[in-house]
């Protein structure tokens, strides 16, 4: 059998595909059988030596293919360690052509080809390019377990984001949007952020502030650098702010992107206000407002004290925080997680 056959892009692009689903093995290896002109085959994997295999494919799956696997393995055995290479003889079955690639530890995966006593015995050559074939095989094995890991572990960091009061979205380096969690999504429905499904771009509604987004994102998940940054919304809402950290997962650099509405707040992000930057009580009360736009005026009417009273308070407050204004405030109190 010719080598091109198994050198074909196709055919070798097939397993890869199988490794991100697993539900296509069978049609590589149907592949891998119609190259090879074999009759039955088996791909397997199998943990440890006395470990049950994991089937991955079979054709023509019938009373013969169980006695192809216990030929395979007796033959296996008795050829002398290491059984990885082509190996080609001829049985009751007819004829056999099987191989070995060891995975990680002493895991291994196994590959058997069958043609009928009547058909050709398999050549040098089919030893060979099946040698190339499962030299494929583990990789493509090797990276099906990369994704499930890369799976599970996006799955648990879904789970623990659900349960987190501000907006959170983890995206690759270009914006895609790999998950969102629920607060992440009720405050892009009031607007200023824009969320699509997965995959889309996490983005804003402003194109300046789009940009901005995009850069920190970028930085974050290419070199590991935590920015922050303030997003306006329509019809005078509350500013959003957000920040931006490196989140490198096994499938590749990711960035976690934290929302946060800077009208909502609570006793406790008073609290951490105070504690942080030793603000007082009513400080600490109208920085929500001071960053949500609300004028001096309107701060002062809702609270029943004089216009010169609350300037008074928000310089104290960038004072003693030692922001150099209200933007600046937005984006310290953003990263540290106020609120």
């Amino acid at each position: 059998m010719p080598m091109s056959l198994v050198q074909d892009p196709e055919l070798i692009a097939g397993f890869y595909d199988a490794a991100a689903h697993p539900d296509r093995w069978n049609n590589a290896w149907a592949a891998v059988c119609l190259a090879f002109d074999a009759e039955n085959g088996v791909l397997f994997e199998q943990e440890t030596p006395s470990a049950a295999p994991r089937i991955l494919a079979a054709t023509n799956w019938d009373t013969a293919t169980p006695r192809l696997m216990g030929e395979f393995y007796v033959q296996v055995e008795l050829d002398a360690a290491p059984a990885v290479g082509g190996i080609s003889y001829r049985s009751h079955l007819g004829h056999l052509l099987t191989t070995t690639v060891p995975l990680e530890g002493v895991a291994r995966a196994g590959l058997g080809l069958h043609r009928a006593t009547t058909g050709a015995e398999f050549a040098s050559t089919d030893r060979t390019a099946l040698d190339n074939v499962a030299r494929h095989v583990a990789a493509a094995l090797r990276l099906e377990k990369l994704l499930v890991e890369a799976r599970r572990a996006s799955a648990m960091r879904g789970a623990a984001l659900d349960q987190f009061s501000h907006g959170a979205v983890i995206v690759d380096a270009h914006g895609a949007i790999l998950f969102a969690n629920d607060p992440a999504l009720r405050l892009a429905a009031t607007g200023g952020v824009v969320l699509g499904a997965a995959g889309d771009g996490l983005s804003c509604d402003r194109a300046d502030e789009a940009d901005r987004l995009a850069s920190l994102i970028y930085r974050a998940a290419a070199r590991g650098e935590v920015g922050s940054a303030r997003i306006t919304r329509p019809g005078g809402r509350a500013i959003l702010a957000v920040t931006v950290a490196p989140l490198p997962v096994a499938a590749g650099a990711s960035a976690l992107v934290i929302i946060r509405d800077l009208a909502a707040t609570s006793d406790a992000a008073q609290a951490d206000l105070m504690g942080l930057f030793g603000l007082t009580a009513a400080e600490a009360a109208i920085v929500p407002q001071l960053l949500a736009g609300d004028s001096a005026a309107l701060i002062a009417q809702s609270r029943g004290v004089t216009v010169a009273t609350i300037r008074a308070q928000a310089a104290r407050v960038l004072a003693k925080t030692g922001a150099a204004n209200l933007r600046a405030l937005a984006s310290m109190i953003a990263a540290l997680g106020c609120g």
